[in-house]
């Protein structure tokens, strides 16, 4: 699905979608709004309505964290940030068939690895596939 489809299908309508510039000519950075919450970042030095008409013919990526688990992972890790080698959501099965996740982060000089408490598969971190090596910027930390 194209992001001008996802707007549609979201029921939003075009005319609440904004692209911010933030900064001139050579390093042009932008930010794609839907009511005034940030959907995407683009870099590109064409024109803001050539980046804008790209962007809306691009395949639509669902965000793997939402915005509370970005807020609390992010502060999470803002002491060690630098230090932070990826990020997963790893699984523990149980005899009984069910299963509970937890989220693992890895650090670059071989310390020991931070364990997140365990929640229901279904409950948090959607957007994460099992055993997948997520690094910061994946993530948008």
């Amino acid at each position: 699905m194209k992001n001008a489809e996802w707007i549609i299908k979201t029921g939003h309508t075009f005319k609440q979608l904004r692209l911010i510039q933030h900064n001139e000519l050579a390093n042009r950075t932008y930010t794609v709004m839907l009511c005034d919450e940030p959907i995407a970042e683009l870099k590109d030095k064409k024109e803001p309505l050539d980046v804008f008409r790209k962007w809306l013919d691009q395949e639509h990526v669902e965000p793997i964290l939402d915005e509370a688990e970005r807020e609390y992972l992010s502060a999470v890790i803002k002491p060690f940030r630098d230090r932070v080698e990826f990020i997963s959501k790893v699984v523990m099965a149980y005899q009984g068939g069910y299963t509970d996740c937890y989220i693992c982060i890895r650090f670059t000089d071989s310390s020991n690895d931070m364990s997140f408490p365990v929640f229901y598969e279904t409950d948090m971190y959607k957007g994460m596939k099992l055993y997948e090596k997520y690094t910061l910027e994946e993530l948008g930390l």
